[in-house]
């Protein structure tokens, strides 16, 4: 069965940083079996949704605003992949990254 390395893409959670609420996103490499990129897409929102609930950062309700989204998938080589791989999650405050753009543009 093929591995796919898929980057999720969490948008729009809402935390207190120094008793201010604040928006982060968040993105996390996965590395999946699956019979296709669309199974593996969708294993991969479901496993990251699932542990989000687990850590309660995500309820489950589907009004609620966060959003969970497939940022980029590919077929790899099992050279390519590690059982042992770390498959962490990269937060970032959107404010921060709405600044970089910002500085971005204005060079």
């Amino acid at each position: 069965m093929p591995i796919y390395k898929a980057t999720v893409e969490g948008q729009n959670f809402s935390f207190l940083v120094d008793d201010e609420p604040q928006l982060a996103g968040f993105h996390k490499t996965l590395y999946l079996e699956a019979d296709n990129d669309n199974l593996a897409a969708d294993q991969a929102i479901d496993r990251v949704r699932n542990e989000l609930i687990t850590k309660k950062l995500l309820t489950g309700d589907p009004s609620e605003q966060p959003s969970l989204d497939v940022d980029d998938i590919e077929e790899v080589s099992a050279a390519d992949y590690s059982p042992e791989t770390v498959e962490e999650y990269v937060w970032y405050l959107v404010d921060s990254i709405e600044d970089e753009i910002e500085e971005e543009e204005v060079v």
